[in-house]
């Protein structure tokens, strides 16, 4: 047996090994696998693209900001009769058990609130969270901007 025979079987050994290994995704609508970690691709700026499997109003933002340290900002932009407005929401959040979940919290002078959200799909390009709140659940979708 050459040497390179050898090298390419342990490459396509450690390929099978890998892709079972991450074969068994963690989220519900994927992705399956992925070479980067869950916090690189959670980390960055997030559009909302639907809620409750609806699109925003086209007069309407929400931006959020996810930072490595744990900081989270909610940009909300929002057109009324010809003017801009700009709401801004300074938060943390953290993973919930196992990465399957992100526990936000928003901060504000009168009191902060806290929620978590369950990962269906988290990808480079696609966030997909639901929330149950007292039986009635919400989901939301983002891109990466």
């Amino acid at each position: 047996m050459n040497v390179n025979y050898g090298k390419r079987m342990v490459l396509a050994a450690s390929v099978v090994v890998a892709l079972n290994l991450g074969g068994c995704g963690k989220y519900e609508d994927g992705p399956m696998f992925s070479l980067r970690t869950k916090e690189a691709r959670l980390v960055g700026e997030w559009e909302v693209t639907k809620m409750n499997n609806e699109s925003p109003d086209d007069d309407a933002e929400i931006i959020l900001d996810f930072e490595k340290d744990g900081d989270l900002k909610i940009t909300t932009t929002y057109f009324y009769y010809g003017n801009e407005y700009e709401y801004t929401t300074n938060g943390e959040w953290e993973w919930g058990s196992k990465k399957e979940s992100l526990k936000i919290t928003l901060v504000s002078d009168a009191d902060n609130e806290t929620f978590e959200w369950e990962i269906k799909r988290l990808t480079n390009e696609e966030l997909w969270v639901e929330e149950n709140i007292d039986g009635e659940v919400n989901s939301w979708e983002f891109e990466k901007k």
